[in-house]
């Protein structure tokens, strides 16, 4: 046999190294690229002249909130992916709608900072009252001694899930509550229209055998064949409309699971106001039906057979959804059906005289006035006195502040003469002062007008 043939390694071990050595280049380059567009600042460029692309990643922002096909929209109400429907922005003021502001909401403009958030749907935005006369701007005026300021965060057309999904958006509002205000008129059929009719949210569909065609068929507006009249008093007209309302409150698959989804948001909801340390209220506001339903029986009225089926499903539906409220940890449960079952036995009316199922500013008020206790021993009182709080930029400031505004105390001396030991001075969250205005530097000395006796 001959010699074999050795093959030839200094050529493969050079191909090697060449490989390797274009393999390390385009890692060190894709390395590179990723600092650049993720942390330019490690590069030394300055993250104010980065170019961002637009995408789907990150949309231009200008672009989705000033959308003038919005505003120029006859519709009140506008189609959206994600929540269903959305109200108007910056659309004008009425009697009994407006003015929005450009996130679609109900006020006069948008804080950086609100004491109250409040979430819900038309019972909350206010349908039927001018703006001063709505539930959550009658809770502010209760609140004056505190200076708080609500924020309603409120769509007609919302359920439950849309609630949630707004809670994340409220916590940037650093709010010392929360507020959320369910509806016990449609609120479970909303619900599940949401959950089973919206992908990003099938998470939601606690019944996978069911589907959007297991919703109920009901007719609306309610046909006036259907009104049950009542005259209470002179000027105390109420026209019902039970077959309307019993269609969301029927025993039957959707509904039920719309009531189990409302008990699972409520959950959610709750777990994440506890992660972020914000003290939440939960509510149910009724139907209009309920509402008078002690004063039906008192005046001994024969009622409609739908108007009494409506009212014993109705209320063991808001039954279970209260016990579950007021079982969960951190969430403070309030009985507005209880305040305006008891307003109702009065002659003065709490709606209108027709078939529109929201309050009249009457009703509103009655809201607002069982709400306002559980949010005011929430809310803590607006700081007075030597503060210190850790800011933004992570540096701890002590602020001299009261209801004038807040001044920035510059000189450790100042806080001695005016007889203050640092480790003796209140730390407060910076959201306390951020609805203060700056009123400059603190250098009053002066230990009868702003010493630790003055704010005790």
């Amino acid at each position: 046999m001959g010699e074999e043939h050795q093959p030839d390694t200094r050529s493969t071990t050079w191909r090697d190294w060449l490989l390797l050595g274009g393999v390390l280049a385009l890692s060190i380059l894709g390395v590179l690229l990723g600092l650049r567009w993720f942390a330019p600042q490690l590069l030394g460029v300055p993250t104010d002249l980065q170019l961002v692309q637009t995408s789907e990643t990150v949309p231009p922002f200008y672009e989705g909130v000033f959308r003038r096909d919005d505003i120029a929209s006859r519709d009140y109400l506008l189609k959206d992916p994600r929540t269903v429907v959305r109200a108007h922005p910056l659309f004008p003021e009425s009697r009994a709608l407006g003015p929005n502001d450009i996130l679609g909401f109900r006020n006069r403009d948008i804080p950086n900072v609100a004491d109250v958030v409040v979430i819900g749907d038309s019972q909350t935005y206010g349908n039927n009252a001018r703006l001063e006369e709505n539930w959550p701007s009658r809770l502010q005026q209760s609140l004056n001694d505190k200076q708080a300021r609500v924020y309603s965060m409120a769509t007609g057309g919302w359920g439950g899930i849309q609630y949630l999904d707004m809670f994340d958006n409220a916590t940037l509002f650093q709010p010392g509550v929360v507020v959320v205000a369910f509806y016990s008129g449609n609120d479970a059929l909303e619900a599940f229209r949401t959950a089973y009719g919206v992908d990003q949210w099938k998470v939601l569909r606690l019944d996978p055998s069911l589907s959007t065609s297991d919703l109920p068929k009901i007719e609306f507006p309610a046909p006036p064949s259907s009104y049950w009249t009542v005259e209470f008093e002179a000027g105390n007209k109420q026209i019902f409309t039970p077959e309307l309302r019993l269609g969301a409150n029927q025993d039957i698959p959707a509904v039920n699971t719309g009531y189990r989804i409302l008990e699972e948001v409520a959950r959610q909801i709750a777990n994440g106001a506890a992660r972020s340390h914000i003290p939440l209220v939960l509510t149910v506001i009724p139907t209009k039906e309920l509402v008078y339903a002690r004063k039906v029986e008192q005046a001994g009225l024969q009622a409609p057979l739908e108007y009494q089926a409506l009212i014993n499903r109705e209320s063991q539906s808001l039954s279970k959804l209260a016990e579950a409220f007021k079982a969960m940890p951190g969430a403070t449960y309030v009985d507005v059906l209880g305040a305006m079952q008891a307003a109702a036995m009065a002659s003065q009316p709490l709606y209108f005289p027709d078939p529109d199922g929201h309050p009249a500013h009457t009703g509103y008020a009655v809201i607002a006035q069982a709400l306002a206790p559980a949010v005011d021993a929430l809310l803590p009182p607006p700081p007075h006195g030597m503060v210190s709080v850790r800011e933004l930029d992570g540096k701890t400031r002590v602020y001299w502040a009261d209801a004038e505004g807040k001044r920035l105390v510059v000189r450790r001396d100042t806080l001695a003469d005016n007889g203050w030991e640092t480790g003796a001075i209140p730390t407060v969250h910076a959201r306390a002062l951020a609805r203060l205005p700056y009123r400059g530097y603190f250098t009053d000395v002066d230990p009868s007008r702003y010493g630790p006796k003055s704010v005790r």
